[in-house]
């Protein structure tokens, strides 16, 4: 469903990311693709080391960007001064020092602050011992409400409720989809009193689409190759404004970008009917191209959403 891609460890100098970063794979047999430090320490050292606010500010919004994609994870050592200063002192440092030590470890602590309560974001301020460290964090990597919709939008929400004015600008993800297994691709939104109407209409409107352009309905009069069309395309000026699904080799990929989504009262509504609608397109051109049973291939649902807010 809601897969990790990519998991960045973060944290001030002897910290213990190294050690952490090797265990995990070990543990998981390189399950991930993990990057020792990226635009947090980029933020941190710009600022320790005095390269200018424009510098900290574009590290800032970056690492803003990279939170804002669901698919991404961010872990966080933050053990305390003591033990990273026992560290430096058995082991030493090319860079730091105890005082520079002392300030890097502070400035993490401020830019961690503004983060820590992201739903992507895990901040380990324990000292654990290396196998129970690489254990806790595998355990968040894998956590099994990224297995359904309503942990999804359960986690949009909890984005909202930690940015500014509880407004995820700019929140994207992207689900894998199982065609195998469209249990959970029931109809139940098509039911949903309030969007009853609303949903049925973009339904209708996609599938619609998808008869006319491989029936050659359009402006230019000719039938389209669904392996190559770009045309299978639904937009409107409301909340789901876009729908664009293309079809590549064994790939299915629907792109959707919602203009404004009330994550507390309806997204998750919005989720499922997403979800549904992907179901019903896969099942619409698997019988135009009289698939027998459901395709082996890569089938995912990219989901941006402009304005991921709680009134």
């Amino acid at each position: 469903m809601l897969l990790v891609r990519n998991v960045v460890l973060e944290g001030p100098d002897c910290s213990g990311k190294s050690t952490l970063y090797s265990n995990i794979h070990r543990a998981t047999g390189f399950r991930w693709n993990m990057h020792d430090r990226s635009h947090l320490s980029a933020l941190c050292y710009a600022r320790q080391f005095g390269r200018g606010e424009a510098r900290v500010d574009h590290w800032r919004r970056e690492l803003d960007s990279f939170l804002l994609d669901l698919n991404n994870r961010l872990v966080v050592l933050l053990p305390a001064f003591q033990v990273i200063a026992q560290r430096l002192e058995e082991r030493g440092d090319d860079v730091q020092d105890i005082e520079s030590l002392r300030v890097l470890h502070g400035i993490f602590e401020e830019e961690t602050a503004r983060i820590d309560t992201r739903p992507n974001v895990l901040v380990v301020r324990d000292a654990l011992e290396a196998v129970e460290l690489s254990s806790r964090c595998v355990q968040w990597l894998i956590r099994p409400d990224h297995l359904n919709l309503i942990g999804v939008a359960a986690e949009i929400r909890r984005l909202a409720e930690s940015v500014p004015d509880r407004e995820a600008r700019g929140c994207r993800f992207q689900l894998s989809v199982d065609p195998s297994d469209f249990s959970i691709a029931d109809a139940a939104p098509m039911r949903h009193g309030p969007e009853e109407v609303y949903y049925s209409r973009i339904l209708a409107s996609v599938l619609q689409n998808i008869e006319d352009e491989l029936a050659g309905r359009n402006e230019y009069c000719a039938k389209q190759d669904p392996y190559r069309t770009r045309r299978f395309i639904f937009t409107q000026d409301s909340c789901i404004s876009l729908v664009h699904t293309m079809l590549r080799g064994s790939e299915i990929n629907m792109r959707v970008y919602c203009r404004s989504s009330n994550v507390e009262d309806t997204f998750h509504h919005d989720l499922q009917f997403i979800y549904y609608l992907y179901s019903r397109v896969y099942s619409r051109l698997a019988g135009r191209l009289g698939w027998s049973k459901p395709a082996r291939g890569v089938f995912t649902i990219n989901v941006e959403m402009g304005s991921a807010h709680i009134p």
